[in-house]
């Protein structure tokens, strides 16, 4: 009776300690096998440092003086679904703003400038990403452009603007770290509740050309760009 009474206590005992370790377990495998939302989207968030070599901002004056800014990049991934096939294509569009502030201009007798750019971007793009949360995915893109332009001189008579109109041919290309492995039940847990698949730290190299002839309102330029990708 003794024995029986011992090994009755001693499986107690032993289901007392693994069940926790048990339910730790299917817990865990839920996280990773549960919540992989729908995969449509990329949101771009970068930042950017301005500066136009090629902008004359006066009959004289050409500066290659710097300048902040931000671009903002929404995609659409029709493919992003089909893994290790064809990676992800994606048809996107962005827009942003730059500004370069106090460039003096000899012509106007050292008065400043200040230059103010909204650009409108749409292109498409190919991302090399033919694994589930891979972590060092390559891209580039080709696209049009547009820029609205203002730029303000600072006169003893007042302020004097003047606007223009770029077009443009863009392309781009970079590279993208995804942050999802530094923490992976995390991230299983955002994309729960955010929808947010993957985060990605981006860097992308940027190029356009202008597509008019005219050298008053050339915008032409190549820029690094810095910042987030979210992919929903």
């Amino acid at each position: 009776m003794k024995k029986i009474c011992l090994i009755t206590i001693l499986l107690l005992v032993s289901v007392a300690y693994s069940a926790p370790e048990d339910a730790e377990l299917i817990l865990e495998e839920e996280v990773e096998t549960s919540y992989d939302s729908p995969l449509t989207a990329g949101l771009d968030l970068l930042y950017v440092p301005a500066r136009y070599p090629n902008y004359r901002w006066s009959n004289v004056d050409q500066s290659g003086q710097a300048g902040i800014g931000a671009q903002i990049n929404l995609e659409w991934l029709p493919l992003a679904r089909i893994e290790g096939l064809y990676g992800k294509p994606g048809i996107g569009a962005g827009v942003g703003f730059r500004n370069i502030k106090n460039v003096p201009l000899s012509e106007f007798g050292g008065a400043n400038a200040h230059l103010y750019a909204a650009p409108f971007e749409t292109f498409i793009s190919y991302r090399a990403d033919f694994f589930d949360r891979q972590v060092i995915v390559p891209f580039g893109k080709v696209g049009l452009g547009m820029m609205l332009v203002t730029q303000d001189i600072e006169l003893p008579s007042g302020l004097n603007s003047s606007h223009y109109t770029y077009w443009g041919f863009n392309y781009a290309v970079g590279v993208e770290f995804c942050l999802n492995v530094l923490d992976r039940k995390s991230a299983r847990s955002l994309d729960a509740s955010t929808g947010i698949n993957a985060t990605y730290l981006m860097l992308e190299y940027a190029s356009s050309s202008s597509l008019t002839s005219s050298n008053t309102q050339d915008m032409s330029e190549s820029e690094y760009r810095l910042g987030f990708r979210f992919e929903i």
